[in-house]
């Protein structure tokens, strides 16, 4: 949702919406076959055969620098294209671009080397990855701000592990802070962390260790699918039996969850439409795999409690085509800007998907009725030969080994294993779609907010690269 969408009023916001979802859906539709499908499969199901001529033609030979030059580059590629481009291709990227533009409307640069964040105080680095580290210093900002516009008396951090988002809300931005999370050792890491945190601040700034009020840490496996007002009163009952706060009944929450997986992040965004203590919610989302969808279940509603998370809107839930399958939100949780990377480095490491995909067909003609399994990673597997390979991932499935030594099945081996690159741009285009789809989930609960009378925002808050799910949804009431 872009900034200038603030200023319009809120039927203007929720068109605004509906036409961008539209479109999305169009063109998810027009080209879902490919964030549908396997990359194992290529060769069992012929993936690079269902492309159109032209795009065959214009992309056949190309290599994984120049696919992510002419593919995933967003403004001209440099020196033009090697042959011309069918219109249909052209506008299947520029549209991929438009649609998915909010990704890269960031201040942020990535630099290749992620480095130790200087925006934390050291004593919220230790046990934290840069990675993590990046999301909690912005994250955290944006939580507090929240909290102010929410006019919020408690943080409720859903999901929050081992409490590192909750411990810099806590002791750098002094707001009230309950943890929730469903695994006890996580809690006990948690709580063991944030009293080194108050030693070691109370020794720098020379401040009381009683003055820092820690993250109250409780576990509690907060429903992911069911009634709002029944998910909010227990877990208001549980917040206040574990702090002893008599005045829960009077707190206004603020939801947040750092990367909340699956059902999680649409069940805080219900919570705050439904529930009147909820002020404001501040989602980052992850896992769209693990979405429960209307086509998840046998119908809507089971004893008058919700059993689906997408679609959450009204337009969505009345949109032809709007069915988005479990292979395509898991491809829409791919990292494009990491693979593009990958591409422009040009390394052996590309070479995997084809040779697992090699590995797909000799298993299917060998055992015809075992489809995909789940073959145990081979280290570096793409710097072993292929044989070698074939024979290890046999190994891990148990099974006998094919006929492979054969002049013919060698032959027939290297023919695919010289198709890499076929693979690798296809996979490519798959992405370039996948991305659109985890615009649509994410707009379907920016607009279902909008439905519901509340201004809602949508944006890009980390950088894509380090941090691949990088949209917060903001609200407040």
């Amino acid at each position: 949702m872009k900034k200038e969408n603030v200023l319009m009023s809120g039927d203007e916001r929720i068109r605004n919406l509906q036409n961008q979802l539209r479109n999305m859906l169009q063109f998810y539709n027009l080209f879902k076959q490919m964030s549908d499908s396997y990359i194992l499969e290529f060769f069992t199901n012929k993936h690079w055969e269902t492309l159109p001529d032209k795009w065959r033609h214009v992309l056949d030979g190309l290599n994984p620098t120049e696919v992510a030059r002419l593919l995933l580059q967003h403004d001209h590629p440099d020196n033009g294209y090697p042959k011309v481009w069918p219109l249909s291709l052209l506008a299947f990227k520029k549209t991929s671009e438009i649609l998915t533009n909010l990704r890269n409307q960031h201040n942020l640069k990535y630099t290749g080397v992620v480095l130790q964040n200087k925006n934390l105080d050291s004593v919220f680095r230790r046990h934290v990855n840069p990675k993590k580290q990046h999301e909690i210093s912005i994250l955290s900002d944006v939580i507090s701000k929240s909290f102010l516009k929410g006019k919020c008396t408690q943080v409720v951090d859903i999901g929050s592990g081992q409490g590192h988002l909750s411990r810099v809300l806590a002791f750098q931005h002094d707001l009230p802070v309950t943890a929730v999370d469903n695994v006890q050792s996580h809690l006990k890491a948690a709580e063991k962390y944030d009293k080194e945190a108050i030693k070691q601040l109370s020794k720098a700034k020379k401040q009381h260790k009683n003055t820092l009020i820690p993250p109250q840490h409780y576990v509690h496996s907060l429903p992911c699918i069911g009634c709002p007002l029944e998910t909010m009163k227990k877990l208001k009952t549980d917040i206040s039996n574990a702090n002893d706060n008599e005045y829960a009944e009077k707190e206004r929450y603020l939801l947040t969850g750092l990367h909340a997986c699956g059902d999680l992040s649409a069940t805080m965004v219900k919570m705050f439409v439904e529930c009147e203590e909820v002020t404001a919610v501040v989602s980052v989302a992850c896992c769209y795999m693990k979405i429960t969808t209307d086509s998840d279940v046998s119908h809507c509603r089971v004893e008058g409690k919700d059993t689906y998370r997408y679609p959450l809107s009204d337009f969505l839930k009345s949109s032809a085509g709007h069915d988005l399958p479990y292979k395509s939100r898991e491809a829409s949780c791919h990292a494009i800007e990491d693979y593009k990377l990958r591409l422009k480095e040009n390394t052996d490491h590309l070479k995997m998907h084809c040779y697992r995909a090699v590995l797909e067909t000799l298993i299917r003609e060998s055992h015809p009725n075992l489809i995909r399994p789940g073959v145990q990673t081979v280290k570096k597997a793409y710097n072993l030969p292929f044989l070698q390979y074939v024979e290890l991932a046999f190994n891990k499935l148990n099974l006998n080994h094919p006929e492979i030594h054969s002049p013919v099945s060698v032959s027939r081996i290297e023919s695919m294993l010289s198709r890499w690159h076929h693979v690798v741009t296809y996979f490519t285009l798959s992405i370039m779609v996948a991305q659109v789809v985890e615009m649509i989930i994410l707009l379907d609960r920016v607009l279902y907010i909008e439905e519901n009378g509340f201004e809602c925002e949508l944006h890009a808050i980390f950088e894509p690269t380090l941090s691949p799910r990088c949209f917060s949804i903001t609200a407040h009431k």
